[in-house]
């Protein structure tokens, strides 16, 4: 995450007077040991002390935890899991100290770091909980960008929450204010997530309405992985829609676009993905290049498991074209390599 502003700056309150001999303690240490600094002064808290801090003194400990946080992660020494609580923690600490004297735009950033931690954690619960508080905060301090990004992140809970409704309300809402802001990039971000959560909840012409707009200004902005995902989510709109040949088209588009980029595994996936249409089409040719071009991608990598199921692929489609020869020779492959994955992992 961003810290907040140098405590060691003096330039970020000149008038600061640190009487508190546990804020004089914590800043006669932050220079040389900035993470045992904090832990002592979350300890003198912990025994009472900040009762009897000014609004500047709280001002000064709150940048202290968030410069802290940043020591914290990059400290390989201590335990990961331990570093992800702690980071939390703090963050949720200056949270509490910037809103307590009238800093709601920095208590924003400082909650959303916290739900970005939480997130590492896995706790989607705890996530969703910092970030709703960080848009709230973000709309006191006014903060327009920076509550619709904190929407966006939200969004995203939501959907690992497996809460659609909540995860569009996020997304329309940071869509909202992002056409308020120049922010172009993150307003197709929300388009397309948007999009896909209403795909996944069968509002197919909606999800095309925001995937094409999406697209217009990853084009305009030539985001070629945006770009990416939005052709391959409306390959996958079209194929459930059962426009085969718009699906094939959309995904051709993408792979010009991978390469462009180097996604060897990218462009495998959509290569199956293509071969698997043209199977559905009747095309069993077409279908077996797109296999073949999708196991050289995989080979190319060293992707067993994608050469085996592209092997395996191909030999269901050889069958279903009566080229029962060639299906037997992809399948007996495909068993081969399967067991030398299988001996690569024993």
């Amino acid at each position: 995450m961003s810290s907040g502003p140098d405590p060691t700056d003096p330039e970020r309150d000149e008038a600061l007077q640190l009487d508190s001999p546990e804020l004089i303690e914590c800043a006669q240490r932050f220079e040389s040991d900035p993470v045992a600094a904090v832990l002592a002064l979350r300890k003198a808290e912990a025994d009472g002390a900040g009762t009897d801090w000014s609004e500047a003194e709280r001002l000064y400990v709150a940048d202290v935890y968030l410069e802290g946080v940043d020591h914290l992660m990059s400290d390989v020494r201590r335990d990961a899991v331990e570093r992800l609580e702690e980071a939390a923690t703090w963050c949720l600490a200056a949270a509490e100290l910037y809103g307590g004297v009238g800093r709601p735009a920095e208590a924003a950033e400082a909650m959303a770091g916290a739900g970005d931690f939480r997130l590492s954690q896995r706790d989607l619960e705890a996530a969703a909980t910092a970030f709703t508080k960080a848009c709230d905060l973000a709309a006191e301090g006014s903060d327009v960008n920076f509550e619709a990004r904190c929407l966006l992140r939200l969004g995203a809970v939501r959907r690992g929450l497996g809460d659609a409704d909540g995860a569009m309300n996020a997304y329309e809402e940071a869509l909202a204010l992002f056409e308020k802001t120049e922010d172009l990039g993150r307003r197709a971000l929300a388009l397309r997530a948007l999009g896909e959560v209403q795909a996944q909840a069968g509002l197919l012409d909606e999800a095309l309405s925001r995937y094409e707009a999406a697209m217009t200004i990853f084009e305009k902005q030539d985001d070629k992985t945006g770009q990416i995902r939005v052709l391959r989510a409306l390959g996958a709109l079209k194929a459930r829609q059962g426009d085969f040949e718009m699906a094939t088209k959309s995904l051709g588009r993408a792979l010009p676009l991978f390469q462009a980029v180097w996604d060897r595994s990218g462009e495998a996936e959509t290569l199956r993905d293509l071969g698997q249409l043209a199977s559905t089409m009747g095309n069993h040719e077409e279908a077996i290049s797109n296999l073949k071009d999708a196991m050289r991608c995989h080979a190319v990598e060293g992707n067993l498991k994608g050469m085996a199921l592209d092997l395996e692929l191909l030999g269901r489609v050889a069958a279903a074209g009566k080229a029962r020869r060639r299906a037997a020779l992809y399948l007996e492959s495909a068993l081969m390599v399967y067991r030398r994955l299988k001996e690569r992992r024993s």
